[in-house]
């Protein structure tokens, strides 16, 4: 039995509130809102202190050796090869996967140990280190052969908590009556002003918010933003170029490939500024443009 709540009455204290799949908010696109302005907030009341969804999850193409391999000095088929990897997840007997530029055929998958017998079908076999990365190039299987089970994805479920934005405007009686030298009303004015306020304070909580989700109404709810989802959830993360020095070009055109791994593509790049005079310092040796050129750029 519930124990019956004295006083006000909270969303906190409601367990049969409805989890919210909509969208929130609607407000006037600013230049220092550019995230809101480009996916958009649609008018709608908010009804849940939640917003849940689901996401697919990335297809397993890789994995990684754990333990180093050495080279078969022998024919393969009387030689136990074998390679041990982080996860089997998504190789299958007959799955072809490739170890540096060595593509190998695997006869044996023991998932209770993640280690995998292969068979070399592209050599010369060289050495492999620890932390190599095994690519799942494809599958391959005997005509008439026996059903063998595969591994699911299940979707990810994700979700986000509502934030309230507060602000106020407080004139007297008096002054929403007096004229002033400047056209408009005051409290149109302040009220319009507030609005942008708040649009921005939303803006810097999307991209900068951290998630936190009280259980009663002692702290306020916080949405995660971008950056929180990114590191605390399968967001990619590149680690920059050790050393004193930062090579822009490598640590991007690497970030490029984890994306494509996981058989994601790029349309857009947001950055910030001091990361896009990186960006545009990329070829600028080869970069001309003359005087009656209305775009500058390059194809990619």
């Amino acid at each position: 039995m519930a124990n019956p709540k004295v006083g006000q009455i909270t969303s906190y204290d409601v367990v049969e509130n409805i989890i919210d799949f909509s969208d929130i908010l609607n407000e006037k696109k600013m230049p220092s809102t550019p995230l809101l302005n480009k996916i958009g907030i649609l008018n709608e009341p908010v009804y849940s202190t939640t917003y849940q969804w689901y996401d697919e999850a990335f297809p397993v193409l890789n994995t990684k050796l754990t333990a180093a391999y050495e080279e078969s000095d022998t024919e393969p088929e009387t030689w136990p090869l074998e390679l041990t990897v982080d996860s089997v997840v998504g190789i299958m007997v007959n799955s072809i996967v490739k170890v540096d530029n060595v593509l190998y055929r695997v006869t044996e998958v023991n998932g209770a140990t993640n280690k995998l017998k292969v068979a070399v079908i592209s050599g010369p076999d060289v050495d492999h280190e620890v932390g190599e990365v095994v690519t799942i190039v494809s599958n391959s299987a005997l005509e008439g052969a026996d059903y063998e089970d595969g591994h699911y994805n299940p979707l990810i479920e994700r979700f986000n908590v509502t934030q309230i934005f507060k602000d106020y405007v407080k004139i007297t009686g008096t002054q929403d009556a007096v004229r002033r030298k400047v056209r408009g009303a005051i409290l149109a004015q302040e009220i319009d002003n507030k609005m942008k306020r708040l649009r921005v304070m939303l803006e810097r909580a999307a991209w900068l918010g951290v998630r936190t989700s009280p259980n009663n109404n002692s702290a306020p709810r916080l949405m995660g933003g971008i950056d929180w989802f990114i590191t605390n959830g399968d967001g990619i993360v590149v680690t920059p170029n050790s050393g004193n020095s930062f090579d822009f070009e490598t640590t991007f055109k690497e970030f490029l490939r984890l994306i494509y791994d996981v058989r994601g593509s790029v349309n857009e790049a947001w950055m910030n500024p001091v990361t896009m005079e990186y960006f545009l310092a990329l070829g600028e040796d080869a970069f001309l443009i003359d005087q009656y050129s209305e775009q500058a750029g390059r194809n990619v």
